[in-house]
């Protein structure tokens, strides 16, 4: 490697990628101390989980100027090099095992590499800020795409880079794929694929670009030279990471071959888009520069995540992507599913947002009970603080305005801890610091109220007529491995307070077998008030419990339009929506 500025530089390689190892070097220019130290992050900026990426590295060397020298690890993330004297240059060298295909760690086989750079590149604490020099060298035939500035003297694949922070934030997608270019607003994007299967790749091109330039005409256009979509096809599974100027994003490849699922596809990369202002630029001090080797907390993914979630299929809307009808259909959907979640009550957003660490990313059966996800109940904040500033401002204000005036004071400087709460007071009066109590720091159920102010209004129905309709055990049940088990016993429900618990295989009701095909067929048959004796196996034990059956809850959560809505709510649903009111 050459030993020229900058004084810290990376080159990777991957001679045999069937075998999954990326092989790495990273060499520091001194002068140094008598130890030198480096580490490995333990998590990646965007998904709040310690994952300890250090458990994939192997044979970890060191050489001062070209001779062997000791190297050692000092903890779980971290190696520290003696260094002898006059030392000019240190070069390490280490291989990283990469076989874990997410957006959130890096994959390596004989299709392509993806690199996600927490997973790979040490780094020396007090020279985060320098700049870096990056080498890739693919296999014959492979090329490399990311949004990093390529060297223009570099016949090869070495880029330009500000510091290691961008280095981390700048995934590479790395195989023989030819990105497929696209404009917004003048800005080149590009789309990279890995993966087989067909691809709608002309409608896909459109949408990508009618939902971004949704996104930029809120904030007013764009900030960044070049963007870049990186998706990967897969078999199951999904997901998406952001960064500052490129986003991944993993589907299912029959996510593309219907409706619902090319919906759904659609609103992850809005998601990740959307978060190019909302986490990346626009985001608490807390949230970078980060410490790489702890939980970075904070109380604001409600709005980091939350409102960035609401926004994703607003944008599809506004480009006249995804149907009203199917957004409205949604938004009930996730009403209802909250209300059923007796963890609404428990655990206010601020809180699900600081407790992201401990609790998002390792659910369990008693999850629904004492927690709420930031993302879901976040999206709802965001429906409905968007609707409550429209009604206090007489729809001179709304969502869009607290955005645009966060990035307009703000833009990438990162803002104070309550500079989101005090925009949003800003915008909307004294008054909403009373609904931030209520809805945000508190635990409240929403005032669905706020839908008529844009001509809507919220229905509980049956879809059933009242023969067939199930009673309520407060019980959600799975079928795994052909056993009936209870998933989910909620907190309070007729199943708890009998002694079901989490885990137990149902056997049968009232002595006769049941199984997931025939178990609403089965509730319809009783009546509330009536005592169901529950056989499970908990443990290989037969066991017996009486459970007392509650009424049936309505299990369709409708917005539908206000049927008596005004002229001027239709209209400020028309501005909300820039689609016409679903009512016409």
């Amino acid at each position: 490697m050459a030993t020229s500025s900058p004084r810290i530089q990376y080159r990777v390689r991957m001679p045999e990628p069937q075998t999954h190892y990326f092989h790495v070097e990273a060499q520091f220019e001194g002068p140094f101390d008598e130890t030198f130290t480096v580490a490995l992050p333990v998590w990646t900026p965007g998904s709040y989980l310690v994952r300890d990426f250090a458990k994939h590295v192997i044979h970890m060397s060191a050489w001062a100027d070209d001779r062997p020298v000791p190297i050692t690890k000092i903890d779980k993330s971290r190696w520290q090099v003696a260094v002898p004297a006059l030392t000019r240059h240190i070069r390490l060298s280490y291989a990283v095992y990469a076989y874990e295909l997410t957006v959130r760690t890096s994959h390596l086989d004989d299709s392509h590499g993806y690199v996600n750079g927490a997973t790979l590149f040490v780094y020396h604490e007090p020279w985060k800020n320098e700049p870096i020099a990056l080498s890739v060298e693919p296999p014959p035939g492979w090329t490399v795409t990311t949004a990093l500035d390529r060297h223009p003297e570099s016949s090869g694949y070495s880029y330009h880079v500000p510091n290691y922070d961008v280095l981390v934030d700048s995934p590479l997608e790395i195989g023989p794929h030819h990105p497929h270019p696209f404009w917004v607003k003048g800005v080149l994007h590009e789309l990279v694929v890995w993966g087989e299967g067909p691809l709608p790749l002309d409608r896909l091109l459109g949408d990508l670009t009618r939902m971004a330039e949704e996104a930029a005409a809120i904030f007013g256009g764009l900030p960044f030279s070049r963007y870049v979509f990186i998706l990967h096809l897969t078999d199951r599974g999904g997901g998406g990471l952001e960064h500052a100027n490129s986003a991944s994003v993993q589907m299912p490849r029959s996510a593309f071959w219907q409706t619902d699922g090319y919906y759904r596809a659609l609103s992850v990369f809005a998601h990740e888009y959307f978060h190019l202002w909302n986490v990346k630029r626009l985001r608490p001090t807390t949230l970078g520069p980060f410490d790489y080797q702890q939980e970075n907390y904070t109380t604001l993914l409600w709005a980091l995540e939350g409102f960035t979630d609401y926004y994703a299929p607003l944008l599809l809307v506004r480009a006249g992507i995804l149907p009203v009808d199917h957004w409205l259909k949604s938004l009930g959907e996730s009403l209802k599913s909250l209300q059923e979640m007796p963890g609404r009550l428990i655990q206010s957003l601020s809180e699900a947002s600081f407790d992201a660490w401990i609790q998002f990313y390792r659910p369990d059966a008693n999850s629904p009970n004492l927690s709420v996800s930031y993302y879901h109940k976040g999206a709802l904040a965001g429906l409905f603080l968007d609707l409550a500033l429209q009604r206090a401002t007489g729809g001179r204000a709304s969502l869009d305005t607290v955005m645009v005036g966060l990035w307009q004071r703000y833009h990438d400087t990162g803002y104070p801890p309550d500079a989101v709460e005090a925009m949003i007071v800003d915008v909307g009066g004294p008054e909403f610091r009373d609904w931030l109590d209520r809805y945000i720091y508190g635990t409240a159920d929403w005032d669905e109220t706020v839908l008529h102010t844009v001509g809507l209004e919220l229905t509980r129905e049956y879809s059933r007529p009242e023969s067939e309709r199930p009673v309520y055990l407060g019980l959600k049940v799975a079928d795994k491995e052909g056993k009936l088990l209870a998933e989910t016993v909620y907190r309070y429900g007729p199943a708890e307070q009998a002694g079901i618990a989490p885990g137990d295989e149902i056997i049968a009701l009232d002595g006769i077998r049941c199984r997931l095909s025939d178990w609403t067929v089965r509730l319809s048959q009783y009546h509330p008030g009536a005592v169901i004796h529950v056989s499970v196996f908990r443990r290989d034990v037969l066991t017996h419990y009486a459970v007392i059956a509650e009424s049936p809850r309505p299990d369709q959560w409708l917005i539908k339009p206000l049927t008596a809505a005004t002229d001027a709510e239709q209209r400020e649903f028309s501005a909300w929506t820039h689609q016409s009111w679903p009512g016409e």
